[in-house]
C-alpha cells in the first residue's frame, strides 16, 4: 500500500517527507477488503504495537487494538466493503491486517501477528441434491502474540447454491469472520488485539437448511497491573460486522447447463404376475423406463433395454408412451413441473434389446417411457425373469462428432468417468416378471338382479381347468358368508359356460342390501374367491317386515325398519291361533327376539299397529 510516515530503520527512526498509506499511516484498509496493518504508537522506539484490522467481504471488518490505551488511533483499519459484488461478481474474504511487531528477532517470529487468511470462494451448482451436507468458507483466525500486536481476523468467504430442482433444505452455509488476535503483555502494558473479520456473503436462490454469515469478535489483552494482578481488555478493538445473504442468481449464473450430465437409470413393472393362458399362451408385460439426469443437460440421450433372450420381446404393435418432467425452478408446487407427452423413437420390429431414442433431456429432467413385451410360450411358470436397462449421450468432452459415453464409462478427455448409475438386474426386484400357473378358471362375468324377492345369480367362465364346483354363498352384513348351495363345474374346458342359479325367497330376509359372492374349487381342493355382488329388493309394507333367520334355534330378528315410528304389538301364534308370546316393539328399528321358550314347531308371527296388520310365518328348529 506504500511506505508510512515513520520507518523503524534498524533501530533508528526514519521520517518520510510524504505520508504514502492512501488512508494515513493509521492502516486504512480502504480501497481494498482486507483489513490494515497496526501502525506503531512509539515511533522512536518501535516498541508501541496495536493490533491489526479485521478483513471485509459482507461485512466491515472491526478495528485493530491501541498499544496500553493509548486512544491514539494507531490500530489498523478493518477493510471495506466492496459495494458491487454480486452473485455475477463474487468476492473472496480480506484477510486481516498484521499487528505491529518489534519482537522478531527471525522471520519465523515475526509471523505471530499475522492477520488471518480470509475466506474463499466456493459455487455449488448441480442438478439435484441428496443426503444432508455444510458448505464451509470461514475466515481464519489473527494470530495470536505476546508483546506485540495481534493479528486481524480474517473475513468470511463467499458461497453461492444453484441447485436446478430448487431442494436446498439440506444445505447448510457457514462463511463467518475469524476472531482477532489475543495478544499477552510480560509487565503492566497491554499491546492492541486484532479486529473482529466481517462475516462472508451467501447467494441462495431458495432456502437453505442453516445459513450463518456472522462478523466475529475482537481479540482480548491480557496484561498485568500494579499490584501484580492479571488484568483483561478490548484494548479498543472492534468487532466484525455481519455479512450479507441474498436470493437474486441471475440465470446465466444459476444454470447448470455447462455441468456435466449424471444419469441414473431404474426399469420396473405394473405386471409382476404375468399368466398362463388355457391354450398355454402367456399374457404380455409392461415395464416403465426412467431416465433422470441429475447433472448438466444432455444431447443424443439413448437407452437399452435387455429383456430375457427368446422368452421376452419388445412388442411394436404398443406404442410406448413417453413423458418429459422438467425440474420445477421455482420450487412452489415441490421438485418437478407436470410431465408432458413426449416423442421417442422405437424399434419397429420384435426384440429382446429395444432402444429408445430420446434426444436431449435438460438439467434436473426426468424421461418416462412405458412400453409393452410379449412373452413366449416356453417361459417356465414360477421363475423371476429379469432385465437390465443402460443409457448412452454424447460426450460432453468428445474429440470425434460421435463418441458417446454412459454412467461409469471414462470421458474422451481421459482421468474421470461419467456419474451416475445403470439400472442392473440385481440391484432390485422391481422389473422382475414371474409367469403364473393357468387359473382354474377365467371368470367373465357375474351378476345377481332381484326378481320378485328371489335373487338371481348368472355367470360364464371363458375357460376352465380342473374345476370341481362353485360354491354359492350369501351374506346380509357383507362381512360373514354362508354356502347355500353347490353348482357342479366343467372339469376342463376352452369353451364358455353359462350357469344359474335362483335363490328363491331371499328378499324375505332382510330389508338391507344381500351379498353374493362365488367359491370357485378345484380338484386338488385349492379354491378362489369371486369379487363380490349386492342386491336389493323393492317390496311393499308387507315384504318390507323381515324375520330371519327363519327357522331359527330360539333367537330371531325382527326387522321393522321399512315402518313408520310407531309403537307396534307383535303376537306369537301357533297354528291353533292361540298366543303364546307378546311383545311391543317400536317401528323403524331392528329388534331381536328371544324365542327360545318355545316348543319346535311352526308358528305365526303378527305385527299390528295404527297403520298395517302384517302376518309372518315362523319355524322354530
Amino acid at each position: 500500500m506504500g511506505t508510512p510516515l515513520f520507518v523503524n530503520n534498524n533501530g533508528a527512526v526514519f521520517t518520510n517527507a510524504n505520508d504514502n498509506y492512501p488512508g494515513g499511516s493509521l492502516g486504512q484498509g480502504a480501497p481494498g477488503n482486507a483489513g490494515g496493518g497496526g501502525s506503531d504508537a512509539i515511533t522512536s522506539s518501535n516498541d508501541g504495537n496495536t493490533g491489526g484490522g479485521g478483513g471485509a467481504n459482507g461485512g466491515v471488518g472491526g478495528i485493530g487494538g491501541e498499544y496500553n490505551g493509548s486512544n491514539s488511533s494507531y490500530g489498523g483499519r478493518g477493510g471495506a466493503v466492496i459495494g458491487s459484488a454480486s452473485a455475477s461478481r463474487l468476492t473472496l474474504g480480506g484477510g486481516g491486517g498484521a499487528g505491529s511487531n518489534n519482537n522478531g528477532s527471525s522471520p519465523e517470529n515475526s509471523f505471530t501477528s499475522n492477520g488471518g487468511d480470509g475466506g474463499g470462494i466456493i459455487i455449488f451448482r448441480t442438478g439435484s441434491v441428496s443426503g444432508i451436507a455444510p458448505i464451509i468458507t470461514n475466515g481464519d483466525a489473527g494470530s495470536a502474540s505476546t508483546n506485540n500486536g495481534g493479528g486481524g481476523g480474517g473475513a468470511g468467504g463467499t458461497v453461492l447454491v444453484a441447485v436446478q430442482t430448487s431442494n436446498t433444505d439440506s444445505i447448510s452455509v457457514q462463511a463467518l469472520g475469524g476472531r482477532g488476535g489475543n495478544t499477552t503483555g510480560t509487565s503492566t502494558v497491554s499491546y492492541g488485539t486484532g479486529g473482529g473479520g466481517g462475516g462472508g456473503r451467501v447467494y441462495a436462490a431458495s432456502g437453505l437448511l442453516n445459513s450463518t454469515f456472522t462478523g466475529a469478535s475482537n481479540g482480548t489483552a491480557t496484561y498485568n497491573n500494579s499490584r501484580g494482578g492479571t488484568v483483561t481488555s478490548d484494548s479498543d478493538a472492534t468487532n466484525g460486522n455481519t455479512g450479507t445473504s441474498d436470493t437474486d442468481i441471475p440465470a446465466a449464473v444459476a444454470s447448470v447447463g455447462a455441468c456435466l450430465p449424471t444419469f441414473n437409470v431404474e426399469l420396473s413393472t405394473s405386471t409382476r404376475n404375468v399368466v398362463r393362458r388355457a391354450d398355454r399362451s402367456v399374457s404380455p408385460a409392461t415395464y416403465t423406463l426412467l431416465v433422470t439426469n441429475l447433472g448438466g443437460s444432455a444431447s443424443s440421450v439413448s437407452s437399452l433395454v435387455s429383456l430375457t433372450a427368446n422368452i421376452f420381446a419388445y412388442d411394436p404393435a404398443f406404442k410406448p408412451v413417453a413423458t418429459l418432467q422438467l425440474a420445477n425452478e421455482t420450487g412452489n408446487t415441490g421438485n418437478k413441473t407436470a410431465a408432458t407427452n413426449l416423442t421417442v423413437t422405437a424399434p419397429t420390429t420384435a426384440t429382446s434389446t429395444p432402444t429408445f431414442g430420446i434426444g436431449t433431456i435438460p438439467a434436473g429432467a426426468t424421461v418416462s417411457i412405458t412400453f409393452r413385451a410379449t412373452v413366449a410360450s416356453t417361459a417356465i411358470d414360477g421363475i423371476a425373469y429379469q432385465a437390465d436397462a443402460t443409457v448412452t449421450y454424447l460426450d460432453p468432452t468428445r474429440t470425434t462428432a460421435t463418441q458417446r459415453v454412459g454412467p461409469n464409462s471414462p470421458y474422451a478427455s481421459g482421468g474421470a468417468s461419467a456419474g451416475g448409475t445403470n439400472y442392473g438386474a440385481s440391484s432390485s426386484s422391481r422389473e422382475d416378471v414371474i409367469v403364473a400357473r393357468p387359473l382354474p378358471v377365467e371368470l367373465k362375468r357375474f351378476d345377481v338382479v332381484a326378481k320378485d324377492l328371489n335373487a338371481e345369480l348368472t355367470w360364464g367362465t371363458a375357460s376352465e381347468l380342473q374345476n370341481h364346483q362353485f360354491n354359492i354363498e350369501r351374506s346380509l352384513d357383507g362381512q360373514n358368508f354362508e354356502r347355500i348351495n353347490v353348482v357342479k363345474g366343467q372339469g376342463t374346458s376352452s369353451k364358455e359356460v353359462a350357469y344359474r342359479y335362483t335363490d328363491a325367497g331371499a328378499g324375505r330376509l332382510s330389508l338391507k342390501p344381500i351379498y353374493y359372492r362365488l367359491q370357485q374349487v378345484d380338484l386338488d381342493g385349492s379354491s378362489s374367491y369371486s369379487p363380490i355382488r349386492v342386491v336389493k329388493f323393492e317390496r311393499g309394507t308387507k315384504a318390507a317386515i323381515a324375520l330371519y333367520p327363519n327357522p331359527h334355534q330360539g333367537t330371531a330378528t325382527l326387522d321393522l325398519t321399512a315402518l313408520s315410528s310407531l309403537d307396534s304389538q307383535v303376537e306369537v301364534m301357533d297354528i291353533s291361533g292361540r298366543v303364546v308370546g307378546k311383545f311391543q316393539l317400536l317401528g323403524g328399528l331392528q329388534h331381536q327376539l328371544d324365542l327360545n321358550a318355545l316348543p319346535l314347531g311352526s308358528y305365526l308371527i303378527r305385527v299390528r299397529n295404527a297403520e298395517t296388520v302384517v302376518t309372518l310365518p315362523m319355524v322354530r328348529n
